[in-house]
């Protein structure tokens, strides 16, 4: 069958395109470019509340279109195409409609608009948290706009790279930076404000905090952490950055360990800003362990008797042992930490290994007692 002129129009110049019910994206702006982007649209934002509009301006000019029953009202009648905004496993999060304003849309047009539809949802990511879908479905799906689309390649490529990170893999990071009760209400304003210290990089309000993820080979500038720091002095914040990992399927849980890390953090290390969740981590997998047990009881009773010996006679024979633990049972170097003579301290030694009881050249002893010299301390 042979197509009609109006049908050779491209997408563009024959739609107009909004969408509405859309709820949890953090920046709505974005949101727009995005969907201007993939349907090859300008677009101009027209209401930024929970219903959002993105319609072609020279199209609508003289219309008093504040909302979304206004347009329903302007479009009665014009052919529609309408696809539900849906991320797999979290189902169905808005819709994308696309109204033929100029020319009817061809099984082209309709195919690329559920495509895009797919797209949407998945780089806006409303209402699911940080629960992202997994990267190969992600670069799927990419890869099948940019092949049907090939004008588009150069915007989306940008995109990709620029604003949701997936082109190049790991190394991603995700930060958490925890907003105290005072600065809640500031929190839309202290999220807008890591833009100025850090581009390419994603950031949302998750809860009553703030989360920002990054790929490292990308975000500016590349000493990030400098970035990082002055952000947090500027706004008076702390946050603790995950570990690096390398496919956003393991967002979630990254995220997760940083959180549970800050706490402790905060309290080892009270005057920084920005912690590392990696040196913190083993004090928030003890705590998820006591919410079912009491960990102190599988500290091994030699430890105890250490320490009420310590309490008797006012020596510090427990800090000893960690010191020469710590520094690789390198007796030169635990002497030092200690202000003290070698000497003295590997009689300190003899003594405490009568008491303790436990084999010292025995790699799972020394393991199991570092995990118990964090239990102790998170017990003070």
């Amino acid at each position: 069958m042979e197509i009609s002129k109006g049908n050779e129009l491209p997408l563009a110049e024959k739609t107009l395109a909004f969408m509405q019910t859309v709820s949890g994206s953090s920046d709505l702006n974005a949101l727009v470019r995005v969907t201007a982007t993939l349907l090859g649209n300008p677009v101009s934002l027209i209401d930024a509340e929970e219903q959002l509009l993105a319609c072609h301006p020279v199209k609508m000019q003289g219309e008093n279109i504040k909302a979304t029953d206004d347009l329903n009202q302007a479009m009665a009648g014009i052919e529609r195409a309408e696809e539900s905004l849906i991320v797999e496993e979290y189902g169905d999060c808005g819709r994308l409609s696309v109204y033929a304003v100029n020319a009817p849309l061809s099984e082209e047009d309709r195919t690329f608009i559920f495509l895009a539809a797919r797209a949407i949802a998945i780089i806006i990511r409303p209402q699911i948290g940080i629960k992202v879908m997994t990267q190969l479905s992600k670069l799927q799906l990419m890869r099948k706009l940019l092949s049907y689309k090939p004008g588009l390649r150069a915007a989306l490529q940008h995109d990709i790279q620029t604003e949701h990170l997936d082109n190049l893999g790991g190394p991603f990071r995700v930060l958490f930076i925890h907003v105290d009760d005072d600065k809640r209400a500031q929190i839309a304003r202290l999220r807008s404000l890591i833009g100025r210290h850090l581009r390419n990089a994603w950031s949302f309000i998750h809860g009553e905090d703030i989360v920002c993820v990054f790929n490292e080979a990308i975000v500016l500038p590349r000493d990030y952490m400098t970035a990082l720091n002055d952000y947090l002095a500027a706004t008076r914040l702390t946050a603790c950055l995950s570990m690096p990992f390398k496919y956003l399927i393991d967002l979630r849980r990254m995220f997760e360990v940083a959180q549970a890390s800050w706490p402790a953090a905060r309290k080892q290390d009270p005057g920084t800003r920005l912690h590392q969740a990696m040196n913190y981590q083993v004090y928030a997998f003890l705590g998820r362990c006591a919410m079912h047990f009491n960990p102190a009881d599988y500290c091994p009773d030699g430890l105890y008797r250490l320490i009420e010996a310590d309490r008797e006679t006012g020596r510090d024979d427990l800090e000893t042992l960690y010191a020469y633990i710590e520094n690789g049972f390198n007796a030169n170097a635990a002497a030092r930490e200690m202000h003290i003579h070698r000497n003295t301290l590997i009689n300190r030694l003899e003594r405490i290994q009568e008491i303790l009881g436990l084999p010292l050249d025995d790699r799972d002893v020394v393991l199991f007692l570092r995990l118990c010299f964090r239990i102790l301390e998170m017990q003070q």
